[in-house]
Parts: structure tokens; sequence; C-alpha cells
């Protein structure tokens, strides 16, 4: 009788395991319904949810998943150097199939030659690019000097940081010379090369870029009495720009306003500097 039991126990319990098969079903509204298969033929399944069990024709399920797999996150780096986010939802030694939300009905289809990198974490690809810029250098204190304000000419060249994303790191470079008011022959060359950061805020098709930069400048002045001196100032510079988007994550066309220090052992000079420029991203 005892083996009886254990018997009918065990069909029971395997019953109850085996019974279906626990999948989820996508519709093609974008529906999901999670559960247990009791009945499938070629025109309709029978799931079992949580909550009742159903009856849906088949033409209206967009894909099936198997063994309660649900759709995971997925980021996608293509050859053309675009990034991807959204959820696999299937995928073979072809194409991959992905949904950019996922309860939406779209899907989109990327073929498999087209895709440089695919991983669940965030995609971070090294972009290098430069820049040029054009702007008015105006000093604020030059005391006795008075300088005025000219031309500064500036070219850069960096790349992205791969560990903080919308964050480059680059290299600056600039010319510009300042003729004083107070005499012919007084004046002061100024060559800045700085090692700058700066963060990309993107909203739609334009970039306000915050920028910190620290470097030295090397100074020749010209008093106008004596031989020209050279030396060389500690450079502290921090500014913002706006950059427009012309062609997507390549060419951009802005403007910049940035606030620079110069400080030797006995003297400083604070100025602002503002104009365009032209970034190109390789």
């Amino acid at each position: 009788m005892k083996k009886k039991i254990i018997i009918l126990a065990l069909i029971i319990f395997a019953g109850t395991i085996f019974d279906g098969f626990a999948e989820i079903v996508y519709m093609n509204d974008g529906q999901i319904i999670k559960g247990d298969v009791l009945r499938e033929d070629d025109l309709s399944i029978t799931v079992k949810t949580k909550y009742q069990t159903q009856n849906i024709k088949k033409k209206h399920i967009a894909r099936i998943m198997y063994g309660d797999r649900d759709l995971e996150e997925v980021n996608i780096l293509k050859i053309d150097g675009s990034i991807i986010e959204g959820y696999l939802v299937d995928q073979d030694n072809k194409q991959v199939i992905i949904r950019k939300e996922k309860t939406s009905k779209n899907e989109i289809i990327i073929k498999k030659s087209d895709i440089k990198q695919m991983s669940s974490k965030s995609i971070i690809p090294l972009q290098t690019g430069m820049s040029f810029k054009v702007g008015v250098f105006n000093p604020l204190s030059s005391k006795g000097a008075n300088f005025q304000s000219s031309l500064i000419f500036l070219g850069s060249i960096g790349l992205n940081l791969t560990f903080i994303k919308n964050t480059r790191i680059f290299i600056e470079g600039g010319f510009t010379k300042l003729d004083s008011d107070s005499g012919v022959d007084v004046y002061m060359q100024v060559i800045p090369i700085t090692l700058n950061l700066n963060y990309n805020f993107n909203i739609s098709n334009f970039y306000i870029i915050p920028r910190v930069g620290a470097g030295l400048s090397m100074i020749e002045f010209n008093d106008g009495l004596n031989q020209p001196t050279q030396g060389y100032d500690f450079t502290a510079i921090g500014g913002v720009g706006l950059e427009y988007e012309i062609i997507e994550r390549t060419l951009r066309f802005g403007v910049f306003s940035d606030f620079v220090h110069l400080r030797e052992k006995n003297a400083t000079l604070n100025n602002v500097m503002g104009g365009v420029v032209i970034s190109y991203l390789f």
C-alpha cells in the first residue's frame, strides 16, 4: 500500500514539473504574456498564466521565447561607429533582432556583418578628433602695459575616455600677440599649450561642452626699452562651448567662451577669449 502511495505521489509531482513548457509570448501589439504552454497546433496555442488560461491565435503572435527566457539588454556597436541600445529578441549566424523598448512591437534587424561589437554592458568606442578655433583674446588686467584685444588661433587633438561616457581629453595649442597702446614697440606674445578635459552634454544635434585645462604658456614680452624677455607662465583655462552637429559623429561647428589665467612669480594676467570652433571626429 505504501509503495502505491509513493508511486502515485511521484507521478503527481512529475506531472506538476513537466506539465507544459515555460515560455514568453510576444504579441504583435507589443504585449508580453508569460506562462506555460498547455496545447499547440498550427493555428493557435493555449497558455496558462498566473491568473488565467487563454487561447491565442498564432497570427497575433510575433515571437515565442521558450524556456522562460526574458529579453536581455544589449548594446551594439556598428561598423559605421553608431551605437544601438535595446533588447535582444533573437539572433542567428547572419543577423540580430532587437527591440528599442521591451514592450514595443517594432523590431530592428541588424546584419552581423555590420556589427563590430555586441555586449550587455555599455560600449564606448575610442574616437579621436581635432578642432580649430579663431577668436578674440582680451586681457582684463594688464595694468600699465595697456594691452589691447587681439586675434587668437587655437588647434587641438584628442580622444574620448572609454571608461567615462561623453568625456574627452585633448591637448590644445595656440598663438596670439598683444600690442599695447602705450608704445609702438610694446607687445606680449603668448603661445599657450594646455591639457584639457571636457564633457559633452547632448541635446538633439546640439552639444553643450564645459571644459577645464592647465598647462604652460611661452611668453615673449617687449617693454619697448630693453631686449625682449622670454619665460613660461602657468596657465589655467575654464569655459564652455556650444556646438551643432552638421554631420553625425563627424563634423561640428559652434562657438566658445573661456577664462584664461596666466601666472608667473611676480605677476598675473587674467583674460577672456571667445570665438568660433570647428571640430572633426575620426
